[in-house]
């Protein structure tokens, strides 16, 4: 199945696909190149409970070449208005972050261009899936919100349990025990 944010296709938007697919115990492995507060905090609300496991792998958010810190993304998404209103939203992100269940690395000093959503059901593998494609762990990416300037992102979906599915698994796992730099957060 494809999914993209503009509705392109007669789908549904990735979030909420997710949000009908990842209800149940279970394990997301997510590999963005950048996320949003705003795309994360969603996922949270929205889609995230207590009995899922949650990975992300993420690249570097410095500049190699300039020395800038990549962080203004996690913010640039909305304006100086819905910036003010965040306060709630970080407390939200940063509260999941911390759960013993959430565990963050990151691919320093490479960036990290992949994209991709596994997700592991605890106890009916038909009910496993990945998504390989363009969106990050954004509002736009997600297709909650999509400006008429936004990139055009399109996602790849299967379900299953199939060798395509442990292969994509097989993969993240790869990419996980490379990515040996584990974000902690701290508040």
């Amino acid at each position: 199945m494809l999914i993209d944010n503009k509705r392109f296709t007669d789908n549904k938007s990735l979030y909420e696909w997710f949000t009908e697919n990842t209800n149940a115990k279970g394990r997301l492995d997510v590999v963005t190149g950048f996320f949003s507060l705003y795309g994360l905090q969603q996922y949270v609300s929205g889609i995230h409970a207590d009995n899922k496991v949650f990975r992300l792998v993420i690249g570097d958010l410095t500049d190699t070449q300039t020395g800038e810190h990549r962080i203004v993304h996690l913010l640039n998404e909305s304006g100086l208005k819905e910036g003010f209103e965040m306060i709630n939203l970080v407390k939200e992100v940063i509260a999941f972050l911390k759960k013993d269940i959430v565990e963050i690395r990151t691919l320093r000093p490479e960036f990290c261009h992949a994209k991709t959503y596994i997700y592991h059901h605890a106890e009916n593998g038909s009910l496993n899936y990945y998504t390989i494609g363009s969106a990050n762990l954004t509002k736009n990416g997600l297709g909650i919100a999509s400006a008429p300037s936004a990139n055009i992102e399109l996602n790849y979906i299967r379900t299953g349990n199939d060798s395509d599915f442990k292969e994509a698994a097989q993969w993240f796992e790869a990419l996980w025990k490379h990515a040996k730099e584990q974000i902690e957060i701290k508040a």
